[in-house]
């Protein structure tokens, strides 16, 4: 021990004085009297010992820090291109963690998660099982009643209400809730209580609504009027101001307003048929889950009874945590949808990045290392030891990951992230420094992977160098080589599977565009009423004017969302999807028929005892027989329903969700909620100024929310662009990381041809004849990878978009083309010309007297 604490001797002198003063104590006084001295000695050093190692542990680090720095300075390029790969690669990781971490964390920030249950319902229709998220309004009182385990009972129902504060007027998402929300969700309040919510007649407001209605003043305690759907206008105040929700919620609101209020619209919470988009239950912690559900089958007949048409056979809790990953699969889920799968895909994604930014890294490590042989051989020479230059390039790539890592989180913070969101709604993605620990585990584990992973075989690669090789220029990296080509083959492969994904991702984003959607969506402007007298004196106003081609109302709209539907076919109950439509809605909209006829006004047993369906829907009935669906008959609600036409099929939702069998039944009058303009060849400025104006004469309180049927599935559009343009970015960031391996491994072969390359310069060769060799030889690699690339991506692109087309039946199909490869191939191949060029010419341009000089003896 003593021999470790002593200064550095390096003839051991000082430790042969102690053991011979340790040997006459012992000869003298024994060896416990020199035991003791021996300890005393310990004792004392034990301080000088630690200040030392201190000391000349800092000082080594400063040492190693200085000449890491120097040689960034002095291999500029190689630093530049290393810190740029892994900057993009470590940016990009961060926004793939965000982006998983958002949906694997979902709704872990309420206090009772694990004792928060939503209430399902099986439904058998027809042969298929079905699972819903609503269910009827009265069970959640009554199963807080029932049952002790529930501690709790939250309804939530969503509705549109306009919300007015002197004249100022918007158009809210309202969520309708239980009184008790506040105690079983965790949403912090920043001003306000709970118990002003639960015992009073106010709103929650979120703190972007309150700004935007009552700037800086107080928001607690302002009175608003609310209108809501029927048009009722409701005297609320503010109770509480919320914190805004976090991005890692569910389920999003601006406005949260009691439940009861609906009774204002004639909601009956006593009536089973009734029902409110989620019922969730607080549980008491640890109850038997089991076993409330089957006391919660005691109210399985009454939801039975009242639902008839819906085939009830069971009623089921899920925990809050499964819901968002059940929402695939779970029809009318109050909480947004999360898709494993999708995460899955995006870590893989991340992680082959980074792995690319790796192989990128030991490529252009190798070759810088080349460049410092000599500077390894002399520090080998005078005495450095292998551990001290593993340590010494280590530590340089330790520094250099950390600078990448502080770009990364650059990058990510102000570059990546804001330009994601802007390409999508729903959740932003955020990162948050302090809150979430996982974060920094995350950033631990890149730095490892980067500075220590990437960075231990160049190092353990450039200690091995031999003294006596390294100065006479014997030493070379041919056998290595091999590994850096394969490493590139690797790279270049992935970087085209991307880019061929994200350029085939764009083309079919361009594709669907340009579908024919089935009607005419041009030149027809949409206008939602919240009652029919509203609608029917706005249409007369509006008709008056020359302009207006046609109008036509209906209570549900294409593109606005229909209803399920379970009709009765030869005593078999089967579902669809069910439009109640008005009398001319089908021409307005410019629908064609493949067979039949349309509704009929004159003919009175149209508006109660027919239907007009698509022509999935005849397909399914009756085969692919043009026309057989004509004059059968179907059941609906009991009644008996006459198939008097067929249209076309046309898209009813988003392109996502397919075209799925479609029935349409007159509903009506008073029911109707959409009016449909139709408007002559360029008036789109002047109609819309006219119905904006003649919605304020008439209803002044009210926003007024008409838009054009063309941007129907904008929405749609913008997110399937988005996620095409996110793809694409990545396979644009893995591509140039891939080029900088390729111009790392141009500079390998220019290090240890500089010899060859020197003596052909000094007998009058050009720099591009130089360069031309060099690119024959890394053609090779580039024609390997688009060799293994173009069958890979062919079959991963072909299987993709069959199955994307499986959703669209009824629409063309996006069919992949040889042709659709040809761009991304010819950005290949010139990316990598321009790489190898660039990389051969800065080591060809050299002038020979330079170059010869560092192989003079």
């Amino acid at each position: 021990m003593m021999k470790h604490l002593l200064p550095f001797d390096p003839y051991g002198s000082l430790e042969g004085e102690i053991h011979d003063v340790y040997e006459s104590i012992a000869e003298a006084d024994g060896p416990y009297k020199a035991n003791r001295w021996m300890l005393g000695q310990i004792v004392r050093s034990i301080p000088s010992a630690v200040r030392n190692t201190l000391y000349w542990g800092v000082l080594m680090v400063k040492h190693y820090s200085l000449a890491a720095l120097r040689n960034f300075k002095r291999n500029s390029v190689s630093t530049a291109l290393n810190l740029a790969g892994l900057s993009a690669a470590v940016g990009t990781a961060i926004v793939m963690f965000v982006f998983i971490d958002l949906q694997v964390n979902m709704d872990e920030f309420h206090e009772h998660l694990d004792d928060l249950y939503l209430v399902t319902y099986d439904a058998q229709v027809g042969e298929s099982m079905q699972t819903w998220g609503n269910s009827p309004l009265p069970l959640g009182p009554m199963a807080e009643e029932l049952d002790v385990d529930v501690v709790n009972a939250v309804r939530m129902s969503r509705a549109n209400a306009a919300l007015r504060w002197n004249d100022v007027i918007f158009d809210e998402r309202i969520l309708f809730v239980d009184r008790d929300f506040f105690d079983s969700f965790t949403f912090p309040l920043i001003s306000g209580t709970q118990s002003m919510f639960r015992d009073g007649n106010g709103l929650v407001i979120s703190e972007t609504v309150a700004t935007k209605f009552f700037g800086d003043e107080p928001a607690v305690g302002q009175d608003l009027f609310m209108t809501l759907s029927d048009g009722t206008v409701v005297g609320v105040g503010v109770s509480a101001v919320a914190a805004r929700v976090p991005t890692n919620a569910s389920f999003r609101w601006n406005v949260i307003a009691p439940i009861d209020l609906l009774e204002e619209v004639g909601v009956d919470f006593n009536n089973w048929g009734s029902f409110a988009r989620g019922t969730f239950l607080q549980l008491m912690p640890g109850a038997d889950v089991p076993a409330v559900e089957a006391r919660l089958a005691s109210m399985l007949p009454q939801a039975q009874a009242a639902n008839a048409d819906r085939g009830i056979v069971a009623l089921n809790l899920e925990n809050l945590k499964s819901v968002p990953t059940r929402t695939p699969s779970l029809r009318q889920s109050p909480v947004s949808t999360v898709m494993p799968f999708s995460a899955v895909i995006f870590a893989t994604i991340s992680v082959l990045v980074l792995l690319l930014a790796c192989f990128n890294y030991v490529n252009i490590a190798i070759a810088s290392a080349m460049q410092r042989s000599r500077e390894i051989g002399i520090r080998k020479a005078v005495g450095s030891y292998r551990t001290q230059l593993i340590a010494q390039f280590l530590g340089e790539n330790v520094l250099l990951s950390l600078g990448a890592l502080i770009g990364g989180i650059v990058l990510a913070e102000f570059l990546f992230i804001p330009w994601i969101n802007s390409l999508q709604e729903g959740p932003i993605f955020e990162l948050h420094y302090l809150s979430n620990a996982l974060l920094w585990v995350f950033l631990a584990g890149v730095l490892a992977v980067t500075g220590l992973g990437a960075g231990l075989y160049p190092a353990l690669f450039v200690s091995r160098f031999q003294p006596s090789r390294v100065l006479r220029g014997a030493i070379s990296a041919v056998r290595k080589k091999r590994m850096s080509r394969f490493m590139l083959v690797t790279q270049l492969t992935f970087s085209f599977i991307l880019l061929t994904t994200g350029a085939a991702m764009l083309k079919n984003a361009a594709h669907q565009r340009s579908l024919d959607w089935g009607y005419e969506q041009d030149r027809r402007f949409v206008v939602p009423f919240s009652d029919f007298d509203s609608l029917t004196r706005f249409k007369s106003e509006i008709e008056r004017d020359a302009s207006v081609v046609q109008t036509a109302s209906t209570l549900e709209h294409i593109g606005q969302g229909e209803q399920p539907l379970v009709y009765t076919v030869d005593g078999e109950d089967q579902d669809a999807n069910g439009m109640g439509i008005g009398f001319g809605y089908l021409e307005a909209m410019g629908v064609e028929l493949a067979a039949g006829r349309f509704f009929d006004e004159s003919r009175g047993m149209d508006a109660t005892n027919a239907v007009v369906v698509n022509q999935t829907f005849a397909d399914r009935l009756m085969g692919d027989e043009e026309g057989a669906a004509l004059g059968q008959m179907i059941q609906i609600d009991g009644a008996e329903m006459e198939i008097i036409g067929v249209t076309t099929d046309f898209l009813h939702d988003d392109l996502i969700f397919g075209i799925d069998p479609l029935v349409m039944q007159i509903a009506q009058p008073e029911a109707h909620r959409y009016l449909i303009v139709e408007y002559a060849a360029g008036q789109a400025e002047s109609i819309e100024t006219l119905l904006e104006s003649t919605w304020r004469e008439l209803a002044p309180f009210r926003p007024y929310k008409g838009f054009s049927q063309d941007l129907m599935m904008d929405s749609y559009f913008e997110f399937i662009d988005g996620s095409a343009r996110i793809l694409l970015f990545i396979s644009l960031v893995a591509l140039v990381i891939s080029l900088m391996g390729l111009f790392g491994l141009v500079l390998i072969g220019v290090t240890n041809r500089s010899r060859e390359i020197g003596v052909r310069k000094a007998l009058g060769a050009s720099s591009w004849s130089i360069v031309r060799v060099m690119q024959r030889e890394t053609a090779v690699v580039s024609l390997v990878a688009l060799f293994l690339g173009i069958p890979v991506s062919w079959f991963a692109l072909d299987a993709l978009f069959s199955l994307l087309n499986a959703n669209v039946a009824g629409t063309e199909a996006f069919i992949l083309e040889w042709w659709h490869l040809l761009t991304p191939v010819v950005i290949m191949l010139f990316a990598a010309w321009a790489s190898t060029t660039a990389g051969a010419y800065r080591g060809a341009s050299r002038k020979p007297v330079h170059i010869l000089r560092q192989f003079a003896s």
